[in-house]
């Protein structure tokens, strides 16, 4: 996964701030949520990755018919 960004501290004023944290964002296309990695004094990682980028998937189907 490869969406992370790294964002100045100062643009989570007031905010209590740690990794695992959902914060959104909102943006022309809509609202985007990102979790944040870490951060210091300075910066802050947001991972703006899917929650199942880089997962394997399985998936169990059941073929109902075939025309």
């Amino acid at each position: 996964p490869s969406n992370i960004q790294r964002m100045k501290r100062s643009d989570f004023k007031d905010m209590e701030l740690e990794p695992g944290l959902v914060v959104s964002f909102q943006e022309p296309g809509g609202e985007i949520p990102g979790v944040v990695v870490e951060f210091d004094e300075k910066n802050v990682s947001v991972d703006f990755n899917h929650p199942l980028a880089g997962k394997t998937l399985t998936f169990e189907v059941k073929v109902v018919s075939v025309d």
